[in-house]
Parts: C-alpha cells; structure tokens; sequence
C-alpha cells in the first residue's frame, strides 16, 4: 500500500489541472512525486482512464512567496508558466484551500518564469500579474531565419510569415513567460479545424521549444475571440499566457489603449486582461474548485 496523495481540481474558464500541495504528503512521497512528475501528469490528465485535465501542477514552499508552482502539460512535458493556474491557486489561497494565509488581499506566487503578485478583487477572485512581455528572438525562443520577417522584434512583437498544414500564416510572435504566436483572422476561429491546424504550428522549426498558437478576431462588440493550441496539450478551453499574448499584439496591431481591461472571449469562457501603464499585463476571469479527493501513490509509481 502506498501514501494516499490529496489533490483537488480547479478550472479557470474550463482550462483545468490537478493541484497537489507537496507540503500535504511526507518528504518522501513529495521526492516521489517530483521525480515521476511527467509520467504523473500523463496519467492523471488522461480523459478516460485518469481524473482527466490540461496538466499536473506541484505546488511547493519556497522563501518569499507563499507557494512555487511546479506545471507540467498533459504530454509530461513542463512548462514554464500557466495564467489560468496561478488565477486558480490564488483564489485557493484567499479561501484557505491552499496554503495557510486566508483572506488576505495580496499574494505573491512563483513559476518557473518569474515572481508574480495576486490581487484578490471581489468576492475572492484572483487578478494575478502574468509578466511583461518579451519580444527578443532568444526569449522567445524563435529562429527568424525559419521565417519570412515583416518587421522584427526587440521593442514590439515580430511580425512574421510560416508555412503550415500547406498554408501561409501570418503572425505575431511574443514571450509572455512562454512562447506565443498570435494569428488575427478576418473571420471566426470557430470555422478552424485546429486538429489539423495546430500541431504543425505548435511544432514549426521556427519555434525551437515548441509554440502556442492562437487565433484571434476583434469581434463586433469589442471582444476579442480567441482559441488556443497549446504546445503539449493540443486545444484547451481557455488560455490564460495566450489570452495575454493576444491582447498585446493586438494592442500593438491596432493601438488598443492602455490601462483598459480587454475581454477575451474563449470556447471555456471569458477572460479579462489589462495592460498596465507600466508595461505589466494583468489576467482575470472566473475559477472553480470542481472536486477533490485522494489517489495513491505506490513504490512504482500510481
């Protein structure tokens, strides 16, 4: 018999992970756990023969914030940062369901890209600082010369052609933590077929540690529309770093003004971004706490 592991499942607009709180188990099982972390997050994010999810996140101690979020995709593969998950532990930490520090009204969290602050606003939602965009082709990271460059970065995103799926694609490409590339479209993204669209565009060798790709519309109603192919997960229903990549480009695209909280409609919901006079991009939007429970954890591993 191995050690019961407690976990709970959070969605940020229908983007959702199993959390596990290393603190909760004993060092061992916590060793465990990190160790076999990507074969974990296959087998938990499995639809039918796990809980099912985007990724696996490990939530750990660390000096000078309140919890370090370890994230790792549904492929096992980790990734640096996920908007929607540091929104989901921040609300868990105002309600108690993480940490150990209720109720207050900031927090600091840490990802593999940075140190990020948490503002609770009303009724226990998260405003979590996601970062400020970077547009150097090594942090991206990008290989331009894979690319047919429009206009290069540094100060803005590229504006940049691919070929992918036997089409042309042109783009803007960003870090916001993570690698993005934002597609605007004339029309809807719902007429995509982003099985076949995304995993040529997640894998272009322009992109040497793989890319999200999103496809955006300004909408009538001032919303942006937005899907998302994430690299190591395919399609999700909301993405938090992509909504925030989306809003930049198109800020810089169409000079959207600053300091003016942007909508950004997905196919899980509505999230909502704000570029900070100050170059900081903030994202909010609705979380849940969908269940918990316990899985073991035996010496060979589930």
């Amino acid at each position: 018999m191995g050690e019961q592991v407690p976990f709970s499942k959070w969605h940020g607009a229908g983007n959702d992970y199993v959390f596990v709180e290393l603190s909760r188990v004993s060092q061992e099982t916590a060793h465990r756990l990190l160790e076999r972390a990507p074969e974990l997050a296959r087998r938990l994010s499995a639809q039918h023969t796990g809980i099912g999810a985007d990724g696996l996140v490990l939530l750990d101690v660390d000096a000078g914030v309140e919890l370090r979020l370890l994230m790792f995709n549904g492929d096992g593969s980790r990734g640096a940062l996920c908007g929607n998950a540091l929104r989901c532990v921040g609300a868990g930490l105002y309600s108690g369901h993480f940490g150990s520090a209720p109720g207050r009204e900031h927090y600091q969290l840490a990802s593999d890209s940075g140190v990020h602050a948490v503002r609770i606003a009303a009724e226990g939602a998260a405003m979590v600082a996601i970062g400020r965009p970077r547009f150097e082709a090594e942090r991206i990271p990008m290989d331009p010369s894979r690319t047919r460059v429009f206009s290069e970065g540094g100060t803005t995103p590229w504006e940049i052609a691919l070929d992918a799926a036997g089409e042309i694609w042109e783009g803007l490409a960003l870090s916001m933590g993570n690698p993005h590339l934002v597609l605007p479209l004339v029309h809807s993204p719902a007429e995509l077929d982003l099985a076949a669209l995304g995993p040529p565009l997640e894998a272009h060798p322009a992109f040497p540690e793989r890319v999200n790709a999103s496809f955006v519309r300004l909408a009538e109603d001032g919303a942006i529309e937005q899907r998302t192919f994430e690299r190591g997960t395919g399609e999700t229903a909301a993405c938090g770093s992509g909504a925030c990549a989306s809003v930049v480009a198109l800020t810089y695209l169409l000079d959207l003004p600053l300091g003016v909280e942007q909508r950004v409609r997905m196919p899980g919901g509505e999230l909502r971004v704000t570029i900070a006079e100050d170059g900081m991009v903030w994202l909010g939007g609705p979380v849940e706490r969908v269940f918990w429970g316990h899985f073991e954890l035996d010496v060979e591993g589930l």
